[in-house]
């Protein structure tokens, strides 16, 4: 296998890793570089969502496949902390 396709496969593998650490990246720039805090709150939030979005659709085709088990319980560990954060019982 080549250079070029191993790392492309790097990517597509782990391309949500690289767009968190992009995010990352221009958010501290436009905080502590350009001193611009709610572009920074913006760059963050979008891409949150963003992912997020994108992650719950990985989630449903997953459930719609059949094939969860670890994914369901993986969810569900998940979304136990933040139903008590989101209630305001800690």
């Amino acid at each position: 296998m080549g250079k070029g396709r191993l790392i492309m496969r790097v990517f597509r593998t782990y391309w949500r890793l690289w767009m968190v650490l992009t995010v990352a990246l221009i958010a501290a720039v436009a905080e502590w570089g350009l001193h611009l805090p709610h572009v920074a709150v913006i760059v963050i939030n979008v891409a949150g969502l963003a992912l997020a979005a994108l992650m719950f659709w990985d989630m449903v085709q997953t459930l719609r496949s059949g094939k969860f088990g670890v994914d369901l319980l993986a969810i569900t560990a998940w979304w136990r902390p933040w139903s008590s954060v989101s209630t305001g019982r800690l």
